[in-house]
């Protein structure tokens, strides 16, 4: 079930690579379009031969144009929105199915001696189901969010038992997390509240120089480097998961 959870990860995360290549499938036929039109420029108006490859010169380099290159850039900035999004979805899977195999365990106190109020009524719309439903309750009853790493490394340590080291990748994830949040509430510009989040948070080799009041702008470089980091960071999660005690 975690290989599986961690697969699905995967392939949205390559979606995401694939969002930001939308313009080259374009682009290449076009060029293949231009370089089949230049074999079938007749011989006294190969001058036009010139022209054409000026053109393909001009549409390969397009995304270096000053003109788009914001635009490249926003679209970089929502694919951070959305690996944020992806991530925080998975490890709310991962710990939802963790939650439900802890049920059995009798050496989990963390778990079985938590204390939740529920009402008939939830548990109907749960369809009378408490142990398929357990990972959910759990999460909106004490109001537990993975949406950043410090409440991500808090619910796996203190009800699964599972400990989450800090080091570069993880640093970089929480780069990727408060950049979100300021690219969808502050319009792209770091604000003080991410400049003093981020002052501790190092070594990370993603945006590790950050300018009070400037736009934050990712390249592909940049969100592909978040992207691997994720993976790999779920990828060994799930590790720890399928072998703890």
């Amino acid at each position: 079930m975690y290989a599986a959870i961690a697969t699905s990860f995967s392939e949205n995360a390559e979606g995401v690579e694939r969002l930001i290549d939308f313009d080259r499938d374009v682009i290449d036929l076009m060029i293949a379009s231009l370089e089949g039109l230049k074999k079938d420029v007749p011989l006294p108006m190969h001058s036009f031969n010139g022209r054409i490859d000026r053109l393909i010169h001009i549409i390969s380099g397009i995304r270096d144009h000053e003109s788009l290159k914001s635009k490249y850039g926003t679209v970089c900035n929502q694919a951070v929105v959305l690996l944020v999004s992806h991530f925080a979805s998975v490890l709310g899977d991962l710990f939802r199915n963790a939650v439900s195999e802890s049920l059995d365990s009798e050496n989990n106190d963390a778990i079985l001696d938590e204390d939740l109020k529920l009402t008939f009524r939830e548990i109907k719309d749960k369809n009378w189901n408490i142990r398929g439903s357990a990972g959910d309750l759990l999460i909106a009853k004490k109001d537990l969010t993975f949406q950043d790493m410090q409440s991500t490394v808090k619910a796996f340590d203190h009800y699964i038992g599972v400990q989450i080291e800090r080091d570069q990748r993880v640093n970089n994830i929480i780069l990727g997390q408060a950049a979100r949040h300021v690219i969808v509430h502050a319009s792209a510009r770091v604000t003080d509240r991410m400049v003093k989040q981020l002052v501790k948070v190092s070594p990370r080799s993603l945006k590790s120089s950050l300018e009070l009041g400037a736009t934050l702008v990712f390249t592909k470089e940049e969100v592909l480097e978040l992207k691997s980091e994720m993976v790999a960071f779920v990828a060994a999660l799930v590790n720890k998961l399928e072998t703890r005690k």
